[in-house]
């Protein structure tokens, strides 16, 4: 396990909590594995896991932790197919369950001239603050866009 973990962190340069979120669906994995006496994922036959994926499905898990698990599993297999440990990669078929993404929350125009007229403009952060708020509305970046912007990234053309 400590390979497959060297594996996530330096080639394919994974988050900390990525590596031990994949970690942790393996275990589950080797944990059904063990409960059911099927030996090992090197030696794993198709159908056991099709059947951890339908146990996974009927714990009721929602189904962005049924795709997170699903994402480590296939990082597993095609890890121990890179190492020559298997020939082929069972998880290959599995389609993720498809995730709704909800829309943002945003402010309607009312909200947002209720904001831009209660900036005090007499202050040189006022003035920073709205601009940054007509910024942020007006072409619709994220906030975390809007702090990692640089000079170089804005077009002063206006003509």
């Amino acid at each position: 396990m400590s390979s497959y973990r060297d594996y996530m962190k330096l080639e394919r340069n994974l988050s900390p909590q990525t590596v031990e979120a994949y970690l942790s669906d393996v275990k589950k994995l080797q944990s059904f594995l063990e409960e059911q006496g099927h030996g090992n994922p090197i030696e794993m036959e198709k159908q056991v896991l099709l059947d951890f994926l339908e146990k996974i499905h009927t714990d009721e898990l929602a189904s962005y932790s049924q795709a997170r698990i699903i994402s480590g599993i296939r990082s597993f297999f095609r890890y121990l197919v890179e190492e020559g440990l298997r020939k082929d990669d069972p998880s290959a078929w599995i389609e993720v369950p498809r995730l709704s993404r909800p829309l943002p929350d945003v402010l309607d125009y009312e909200e947002i001239d209720l904001l831009l007229n209660h900036i005090d403009l007499s202050t040189p952060s006022g003035h920073r603050d709205r601009a940054i708020i007509e910024v942020l509305y007006g072409s619709g970046l994220r906030v975390s866009e809007l702090v990692n912007m640089r000079l170089e990234d804005v077009f002063a053309d206006v003509s």
